[in-house]
């Protein structure tokens, strides 16, 4: 998986004889036309795919209906090398602190969008469990200063893994909220669900795009369009395709576009972007010719209707995780690409753009603030098209930003640190938009992988995960009683629920009772719930203390 792979490349990239300081970064003279005939198909090939599932029939609204016997996958490794000890962070000084979005541990990634309509703010991140594994989508209405729960997706069998989330409008401005995740587990084969909501939390579906997926991603129109944009890679051995699909703002079945590239010879990890008027693009990595290079896909129809790929760059070291944006609004023909070159000692990151919607691309420059740069970001606001970068530094606890319009592709602020807490080297930060400030999302390593967030301009309160309020339980599992603790920077009222994977309530430990300053405990006792022994399984504690909310996830078994 793409976070396994992350461990491997930390090492980076060598400049060999002769080389420049652009990381290995040169066009190539190889004719675009040199791969015709290569991708399979030219033209879409629009195909039914599975169909919706109603999440008010399933017994389990939350957890989608297995449909595909267990295969075994390789066991996630969760184990990162010590970094670099440092106590306190330097950024940016128009980057505040940073917000606790989530204070457990997230174990693949962590993906964030925002609703234009209402400058809501939408997460999605997986909770890092072997069985009961959860995707959790939080919100925030206060544009990233106070987060809350809004949407669950369970796996009682196995792990959820590929965190995606969009919001999606429709041509009469609509919005609906998209997750995604890869589930694996005794009932599952690597399937890739998506979960639909509307953003009053209602109106819930599920829909399989495809099964034994490797890797997905995940973008959506704004506008006219109203559709979901799908690309994944299959994890069969011995192939390396690309696949499309597609799917409409009301929530229906996956449209399959089979083959979309065939066999590009390569472990690919292909990325997507929606742009204005119909604009999809897709970039991999390709191996069909002679050498690595990086290639793009686009369609001007939403995907009905595909061009043959167009070569990006030849890169002189390995290319690896590109990343694509698209603008819209009247620069709408101008995109961007941003990808990873990998060495032996360092790795470097380059963009390239596009000013003829994805005809030709040309070499912008490589981003160089440190000597080894991995696991980019790029997000371009949905309203205007401006970009937002991020990237990992040396040798991995940093976080760094960039932005350009794309009036001006190619001028792109100083890259800065922006995170306040060591983030993590196995995935990487997700960067986008708070309304009109660029965001980044990353996970907090040295703090057991919880969620920060930070933008542009914020001037909020910190979510320190180790300051005055934060909440733990213990044990964790537990197969009766649990002590849930917390901590209060100063006196007064809290609340405290106990939610099931279904978001409801099933236990009221506090409302509004007073606690001191300091270190808290209360008991939560799964065998008397109603008068009866609560079911095993997956529960969220809620705890909102001076307007301030963070959930505790435990799992009580028999």
């Amino acid at each position: 998986m793409r976070y396994i792979i992350a461990l491997m490349f930390m090492a980076g990239l060598l400049f060999g004889a002769g080389m420049t300081d652009d990381g290995g970064y040169v066009t190539s003279d190889r004719s675009e036309a040199s791969a015709e005939g290569l991708d399979s198909p030219v033209e879409g090939e629009l195909v039914e795919g599975f169909g919706v599932i109603d999440c008010s029939t399933l017994e389990n609204p939350d957890m989608p209906p297995p449909t595909r016997e267990y295969v075994p996958t390789v066991q996630r490794i969760l184990e990162e090398s010590p970094l670099e000890s440092r106590d306190v962070f330097q950024p940016d000084t128009d980057w505040s602190n940073d917000i606790l979005v989530w204070g457990g541990r997230a174990g693949t990634g962590q993906d964030f969008d925002i609703d234009e309509n209402t400058g809501d703010l939408y997460a999605c991140f997986d909770t890092d469990h072997a069985t009961g594994d959860s995707l959790l989508v939080y919100r925030s209405q206060d544009g990233g200063i106070t987060w809350s729960l809004f949407g669950i997706g369970a796996n009682s069998t196995g792990e959820i893994s590929n965190p995606k989330i969009r919001i999606v409008q429709n041509a009469s401005g609509e919005s609906q909220v998209l997750m995604m995740g890869i589930w694996t587990g005794s009932s599952y084969d690597d399937d890739l669900y998506t979960r639909w909501w509307d953003t009053g939390g209602g109106g819930g579906t599920w829909a399989l795009v495809d099964s034994n997926v490797d890797w997905a991603d995940l973008d959506a129109d704004v506008g006219s369009g109203g559709y979901a944009h799908c690309v994944y890679s299959p994890n069969d051995t011995g192939t390396e395709d690309i696949y499309y699909a597609r799917n409409n703002v009301a929530g229906g079945a996956w449209v399959l576009n089979t083959n979309y590239v065939y066999n590009c010879m390569v472990e690919n990890y292909p990325a997507i972007a929606a742009g204005d008027n119909g604009v999809v693009a897709v970039v991999y990595v390709d191996d069909r010719i002679s050498d690595l290079e990086v290639r793009a896909k686009m369609s001007t129809d939403y995907g009905t209707n595909w061009s043959g790929s167009v070569e990006v760059s030849f890169l002189t070291y390995t290319p690896e995780y590109p990343d694509v944006s698209f603008a819209r609004g009247s620069n709408s023909d101008t995109g961007w690409i941003i990808t990873q070159s990998v060495g032996a000692t360092d790795d470097w990151l380059g963009y390239y753009y596009t000013t003829d919607t994805g005809s030709s691309w040309t070499f912008g420059s490589n981003f160089n603030p440190t000597d080894d740069e991995n696991l980019p970001s790029m997000r371009a606001r949905k309203m205007n098209g401006d970009v937002t970068v991020s990237f990992h530094g040396s040798p991995g606890y940093e976080t760094y930003f960039t932005w350009a319009q794309p009036s001006s592709p190619t001028s792109f602020s100083t890259p800065e640190v922006i995170n306040d807490f060591e983030s993590t080297g196995f995935w990487p930060a997700c960067a986008g938009w708070n309304g009109s400030y660029s965001a980044i999302m990353y996970a907090n390593w040295d703090n057991n992988y919880r969620i920060m967030f930070d933008w542009y301009g914020n001037t909020g309160i910190e979510g320190d995960p180790q300051g005055p309020l934060a909440i733990s339980s213990a044990p964790n599992p537990f197969s009766a009683v649990t002590n849930i603790s917390f901590n209060l920077a100063s006196a007064g009222p809290v609340d405290i629920a106990v939610y099931d994977v279904t978001g409801r309530l099933v236990s009221s430990l506090a409302d509004g009772q007073s606690f001191g300053e300091g270190t808290n405990t209360v008991q939560w006792d799964g065998t008397t719930f109603s008068g009866t022994q609560a079911s095993p399984g997956v529960y969220f504690c809620r705890l909102t203390a001076d307007g301030t909310s963070l959930t505790q996830r435990m799992l009580l078994v028999k």
